[in-house]
């Protein structure tokens, strides 16, 4: 009877962004009287289910009977993960390949809370009004800048400006 019995993930810090690499940690106890056959292990993200969330198998060679395999492994945050809080689970022989008295004792969940983050900055789009001088020199345009998502600290500095400068900028939100 292989049962999953995890540590909590290495995570530091405990906020992640898509890229970003994750040390896990879980060790298989055969509590069976024989040994267990070779399986593996998914390490997923809770939310998301064993498919969807799947972020690292671990093999798990023959255990004999009343021994801890230890595994550690590292794993990739999914560059297309939705932002979030997640849990990691552990699924040891998810394919049911180790006759066992107990399947109910396959599946872990960790406790502990993996905040994932968007680090994708948003893009702007610029919209102008015609130049009413007929476009030679010092005339004023106006700009609308409108972001992909919300923005909370756009400001003037964050304009550059060639051959031209910024004036007069009003940050407008929800418009």
């Amino acid at each position: 009877d292989l049962e999953s019995r995890m540590f909590m993930p290495i995570v530091d810090p405990d906020t992640l962004a898509p890229g970003d690499t994750l040390t896990l940690n879980v060790e298989v106890f055969n509590k069976g009287t024989g040994p267990a056959k070779p399986t593996y292990v998914i390490a997923y993200l809770e939310e998301l289910g064993p498919n969807e969330g799947a972020l690292v198998t671990f093999s798990v060679p023959e255990v004999g009977p009343a021994i801890h395999y230890s595994l550690i492994e590292t794993a990739t945050i999914p560059n297309n993960l939705p932002a979030g809080t997640y849990h990691v689970s552990f699924q040891v022989d998810p394919g049911n390949a180790v006759k066992e008295s107990d399947e109910d004792n396959n599946l872990n969940m960790t406790a502990a809370e993996l905040t994932v983050i968007d680090n994708t900055p948003p893009t702007m789009t610029l919209i102008s009004n015609e130049v009413t001088d007929g476009g030679t020199h010092n005339a004023a345009v106006t700009m609308i800048f409108t972001s992909s998502e919300a923005t909370s600290n756009f400001v003037a500095g964050d304009i550059t400006a060639t051959n031209a400068s910024v004036s007069n900028f009003t940050p407008i939100t929800g418009g």
